[in-house]
């Protein structure tokens, strides 16, 4: 098309917004109480409060978590910083959970956690295993649940 100046005017369009290349949250309920979290890509600063707040989100309801990280291919220590938000808030609403901690995520552990804070198993069939087995958490009195 020309405008006035003879020029040829040229409509290049807009990429699209940018968008990720797979969800990085998945969740699929093992039974009326139990669900699953799989998470995947990297957790780093910029990723980590919004991964967690979407398992928040999906952790609505259950009284079992088990929170699979086996196929995160980077964990920083904000993911760190995110998982003790997490153990928080599960021990605030007596939310029983098993972490599946991959390669990444034991690295960190290893440097950070070397006291074992959280619970882990080592694959989801042993992780629902050992919340068949207990404990069962009771809520922590005085604590609100967000």
């Amino acid at each position: 098309m020309f405008n006035g100046n003879n020029a040829l005017q040229v409509d290049v369009p807009r990429p699209p917004a940018p968008h990720r290349e797979r969800e990085l949250v998945r969740s699929r309920e093992l039974s009326a109480t139990t669900v699953l979290i799989a998470v995947s890509g990297n957790i780093d600063a910029s990723t980590g409060p919004e991964v967690f707040e979407s398992i928040e989100t999906r952790l609505r309801g259950y009284r079992q978590l088990v929170l699979d990280l086996s196929q995160v291919e980077f964990f920083g220590t904000a993911g760190y910083s995110e998982l003790h938000r997490v153990n928080s808030r599960c021990a605030r609403s007596a939310v029983d959970w098993v972490l599946v901690a991959g390669a990444e995520v034991q690295r960190l552990l290893r440097l950070c956690d070397p006291d074992g804070v959280f619970p882990i198993a080592a694959n989801i069939v042993s992780a629902v295993a050992a919340l068949v087995r207990g404990p069962h958490r009771t809520p922590q009195l005085g604590l609100t649940v967000r």
